[in-house]
């Protein structure tokens, strides 16, 4: 499987709000094996600033692929691929403000047509490629709804959703009527915690608005985000995808 990196355009954001970043590591290994260097030589590990580095082979009793971000190592199921992104984040409605580069992966089911050279974008919640995000904890301060910070265990501050207006909704998830975003997007969450190979996290569902532009409407779809408690990486889940529960449950730090 091919691994590209897309860092999209300089866009300008406010200053973070002081959470401090942890190393980003980007880990995409089985589809490699077959042209990784031996053990041991100078090109059978790569790292760079942004925190790539690729591993020879999946975690020991693992039936996938291991990836890696900011110390979590997770499982991939199989037929899953993955891509490291790296690009700058902020708050894109303050044209002054800075912003901060993270790397972070998009985790997929792998035959996907859509998938193919996607330039993949932190706030893009329009994708055609069903996709799962995760991101390190310096996201955080900007993933709410009009970036402010995102409150995994509130519930209600729980939605990923960092933009100044809703985004367009993907055709590949299932939309609701326009009553259902009037609520807002804090409305229908709940939280809860659940248990992980490494320890605990949040997670959360609830709706998040997008526009339906075949309708030319307001609409809505369901979302789910696990944050894992300790090393604060967020999984964030727009389609309901068939494995993501037990690639979440994997997760070792």
């Amino acid at each position: 499987m091919p691994v590209s990196t897309h860092a999209p355009a300089p866009t300008a954001a406010s200053p973070p709000l002081g959470r401090l970043a942890l190393p980003v590591l980007a880990v995409v290994a089985a589809a490699l094996t077959a042209c990784a260097p031996a053990s041991g030589s100078p090109g059978s590990e790569a790292s760079d600033a942004d925190g790539a580095a690729a591993s020879e082979s999946p975690a020991e009793g693992a039936g996938g692929t291991p990836v890696e971000l900011g110390g979590v190592t997770l499982t991939l199921p199989d037929g899953w691929g993955a891509e490291p992104v790296s690009e700058e984040v902020g708050a894109l409605s303050d044209p002054e403000g800075e912003r901060e580069r993270v790397s972070w992966l998009a985790l997929y089911p792998e035959g996907q047509a859509a998938c193919a050279g996607t330039a993949w974008s932190w706030n893009d919640l329009g994708s055609g490629c069903r996709h799962l995000k995760v991101f390190g904890p310096e996201v955080l301060d900007y993933a709410g709804p009009g970036y402010v910070p995102m409150d995994v265990a509130s519930g209600t501050g729980a939605a990923y959703a960092p933009s100044s207006d809703p985004g367009p909704c993907s055709e590949e998830v299932a939309l609701h009527g326009q009553g259902d975003l009037a609520g807002g997007v804090g409305d229908g969450w709940s939280a809860d915690t659940v248990p992980v190979a490494g320890g605990q996290a949040i997670r959360a569902t609830g709706s998040v608005p997008c526009f339906d532009t075949g309708a030319s409407d307001f609409a809505s779809f369901e979302q789910s985000v696990w944050l894992l408690e300790g090393p604060d990486v967020l999984v964030v889940d727009d389609y309901g995808l068939d494995g993501t529960e037990g690639l979440v449950s994997s997760a070792r730090w």
